[in-house]
């Protein structure tokens, strides 16, 4: 038994809707200019959040609140009078939040269509 593909059939294969490899490499490569152009819409005193600069600090916040949550509600009852460290530590760390209230002032935020906004009003 032998198949044989006519001229129809391999013409319904060649124009797949399957994308070339080219067209793939260039819709990448307009989604990185897309997100370079993006980076450079934001003004100079606001904050990128998809920027390196946010996402590390969402983490050292991230950090600061977890010892909010899990230490001192376990310091309060059980401590007299706290230690020096914990004095300066806790000034700190109530300094930063304050930062942070600062900062989200100051980030640009996306819209419902995916523009990046970057007014303060």
């Amino acid at each position: 038994m032998e198949l044989k593909l006519d001229e129809t059939n391999t013409n319904l294969i060649n124009s797949s809707d399957k994308p070339s490899s080219d067209e793939k490499y260039q819709d990448l490569s307009t989604l990185e200019e897309n997100l370079y152009d993006r980076k450079l819409r934001v003004p100079l005193f606001m904050i990128n959040p998809e920027g390196k600069f946010y996402v590390c600090w969402q983490v050292i916040m991230l950090f600061f609140i977890m010892y909010s949550a899990l230490v001192i509600p376990v310091r309060i009852p059980f401590e007299n009078k706290p230690h020096l460290f914990f004095l300066i530590f806790d000034t700190i760390m109530d300094f930063l939040f304050a930062v942070d209230i600062l900062f989200n002032f100051n980030t640009a935020f996306e819209d419902a269509e995916a523009n990046m906004v970057t007014n303060r009003k």
